[in-house]
């Protein structure tokens, strides 16, 4: 009963979905908005994994954050089966992790929102 395979066909459609999203809006996106973003060089197995950088070949910090955490939540399912964890608790882990990437992702940006106003004022 604890592991119902709909239950996993949610998770990892909800994980596939947030990586997409990370990946199409975090990297693309943030090009519009410069004050908040801090690119990064990256490997050619990490711009595999994220998206496409920008022209220099640079990724946006926070949105590899981002996609680097929604694969760890796709790495736990495996897990979940394995160990046959309770649906609450694969439920709270899954949002803890989720969680977790939109906070390093927003404090990312804040300290570099902040430090590109002090050097431009």
């Amino acid at each position: 009963m604890w592991n119902d395979i709909r239950q996993y066909i949610v998770l990892i459609l909800w994980g596939i979905g947030m990586w997409f999203w990370g990946r199409f809006w975090h990297q693309t996106g943030a090009i519009r908005f410069p004050m908040l973003v801090h690119y990064v060089n990256a490997p050619k197995w990490l711009i595999f994994l994220c998206g496409r950088p920008r022209p220099d070949g640079r990724l946006e910090l926070a949105g590899i954050v981002f996609q680097i955490a929604m694969l760890l939540d796709l790495l736990l399912i495996p897990v979940f089966w394995v160990f046959s964890v309770p649906l609450r608790k694969r439920g709270f882990i899954f949002m803890a992790v989720f969680g977790m990437a939109i906070i390093l992702a927003a404090i990312i940006r804040m300290i570099f929102r902040f430090s590109w106003k002090n050097m431009h004022d």
